[in-house]
């Protein structure tokens, strides 16, 4: 039986890919249940080449892995079945922290997470939008470290997904 953490990006069930290219946030009511503060990109790739590229960019930049967890492997556990979905969690402790110091309960949002998730045929990366994070603990003087948040797990994402930087 698959564990439902895998840190070393051992097999996953891969499904297929998708061309087009998206990013939200904000609110939205549709069936993915994005919340506000969510970004969400489509994928070129599919579910397994999409978790491996978001592993190998963090690696690549010399940010902390600190786990790939395979959600849709809990799934049979549970009796509950769902589509492919892997969360994973890395960070840039100097960074990351700058938040924790700034308001503890930050800490609830952090490390980073990016989830990659085949819901209908589409692949996708959502991440947090991390000026949300500050404004929501009210973590106040760390406008820099929010961009940098921001920029590196954007970048992230879309070399990940296969997409241009913006």
């Amino acid at each position: 039986m698959a564990t439902p953490v895998d840190r070393r990006g051992a097999a996953r069930a891969g499904v297929g890919a998708l061309g087009a290219l998206f990013v939200l946030t904000g609110a939205a009511n549709d069936r993915t249940g994005r919340p506000e503060g969510i970004r969400v990109l489509a994928s070129t790739h599919g579910h397994d080449a999409t978790v491996g590229a978001i592993e190998r960019e963090v690696a690549r930049r010399g940010i902390r892995l600190f786990a790939t967890i395979d959600q849709s492997a809990l799934g049979p556990e549970a009796g509950v079945p769902i589509a492919p979905s892997t969360l994973i969690l890395f960070g840039n402790p100097a960074h990351g922290l700058t938040f924790l110091a700034a308001a503890p309960l930050a800490g609830l949002d952090w490390p980073v997470r990016m989830l990659v998730t085949d819901i209908d045929g589409r692949v996708t990366i959502a991440w947090p939008d991390f000026a949300a994070i500050a404004s929501r603990y009210g973590a106040m003087g760390i406008a820099g470290e929010v961009a940098i948040a921001d920029r590196t797990a954007t970048a992230i994402a879309h070399i990940a997904a296969g997409a241009p930087l913006p």
